[in-house]
């Protein structure tokens, strides 16, 4: 049985992110807080009721769901949600901001 990952936020990068790990043998499903129109249909994924910005519901929903990996790509990160959230020391990721992207991880 696979893990299952909340994906925090509802642009393209989320989008993007979710969907390749959508992809991975190791997930079985990818929930996202909230989600757009997109990733609604995509298969693997399933959006939540819950904005990326309500810190305890992002937690709840992580718990709810038995969420084993948080990411979060968005460029304002609902400080301390997937830290309280994650269910293992090291389960929490965070997705590099678009500025390190554009310079190459520099």
């Amino acid at each position: 049985m696979g893990d299952t990952v909340l994906v925090v936020g509802g642009g393209g990068r989320e989008h993007a992110l979710a969907w390749a790990l959508a992809q991975s043998p190791q997930v079985d499903e990818v929930l996202l807080a909230p989600g757009n129109a997109g990733t609604a249909v995509e298969s693997g994924c399933r959006n939540l009721n819950v904005k990326a910005t309500d810190i305890d519901g992002v937690v709840a929903a992580a718990q709810e769901h038995e969420a084993q990996h948080n990411k979060e790509a968005q460029e304002a990160q609902p400080v301390g949600a997937t830290e309280a959230a994650g269910p293992a020391p090291g389960g929490t990721e965070l997705a590099e901001g678009k500025t390190c992207t554009e310079e190459g991880g520099q």
